[in-house]
């Protein structure tokens, strides 16, 4: 006799934690990509100056989905910890205190693109 599960969050958590890893791996990919076409490209013409302004603005945005994404990693970790089974003892206001000092952090500078 099969004994199912009464809770479907293991069956929604696993493909959102193996979308993550796909999203994590494709970002850093991207970004890897544009920091080394960005370290090759030499400034002749207004065409190359606009290239690396481009590739700068591009790094710099990839940089702050990096934190992003770091962000929401936490996030499917801790789906994944409730999902696996027994609710994990965890500080919550720990978890969103994390959030909140990024957004406050995130705030009080510009970005700078070179």
């Amino acid at each position: 006799m099969k004994i199912q599960n009464p809770s479907p969050i293991p069956e929604l958590t696993s493909p959102l934690a193996e979308m993550f890893l796909d999203l994590h791996a494709t970002l850093n990919a991207f970004t890897a990509e544009a920091a080394e076409l960005h370290k090759a490209v030499a400034v002749t013409d207004a065409a190359s100056r606009a290239l690396l302004t481009a590739l700068s603005r591009i790094t710099a945005y990839s940089d702050q989905l990096q934190m992003v994404v770091s962000l929401m990693g936490e996030d499917v970790r801790l789906t994944e910890e409730i999902g696996m089974g027994p609710t994990p003892k965890f500080d919550s206001a720990e978890h969103e205190n994390c959030f909140y000092e990024w957004l406050r952090t995130s705030r009080k500078g510009g970005v700078t693109v070179n």
